[in-house]
């Protein structure tokens, strides 16, 4: 989980519950730095973003970022846009078509979808726009974006015999 504001809290708390390996990382925790951010994503297989977005955290999702996850990794975002940077997320893939990507905020919007088509496709990105929205349940509706997300991720790794606890 990358942020452990109010959101990244929540979540970290659901995972507990199923006894999961969770690695953090905050962004604005004075002496986090990236190559803290480094070593956890390098056995991640899914990648939350939860924090907010600010000059710490603007494209935190990168090419040295993905230099460094493994080939299958799965990354949710549901919080900014811009904490991935598009280019390097698509170029990834091209290289890694086992890696998956759940987008609900993209890098521009309103976001022109036709070029993550091919992706969309293959499978390796599955976009909503904003299901989160801006409202009074924000919290709550991005926090059960992430849950139904995580239950997907698992009953299909459990259904390839490929999860364990971590």
């Amino acid at each position: 989980i990358i942020g452990l504001g109010l959101i990244g809290s929540k979540v970290k708390a659901y995972l507990d519950i199923f006894n999961s390996k969770v690695l953090t990382y905050d962004p604005y925790v004075i002496g986090h730095e990236k190559k803290d951010l480094y070593k956890k994503v390098e056995s991640a297989d899914v990648v939350i973003l939860t924090c907010s977005l600010n000059e710490t955290s603007e494209q935190i999702v990168d090419n040295d970022f993905y230099k460094r996850t493994k080939s299958n990794v799965t990354i949710i975002n549901s919080a900014r846009g811009k904490l991935i940077d598009e280019r390097a997320m698509l170029n990834f893939t091209l290289s890694n078509p086992d890696s998956r990507h759940y987008l609900d905020v993209y890098e521009k919007e309103p976001c022109d979808f036709s070029k993550f088509s091919t992706f969309i496709q293959n499978g390796n990105l599955i976009c909503t726009s904003h299901i989160a929205g801006v409202h009074n349940k924000i919290q709550e509706y991005s926090i059960s974006f992430i849950r139904h997300t995580i239950e997907n991720f698992q009953k299909k790794s459990k259904s390839q015999g490929d999860i364990g606890n971590d």
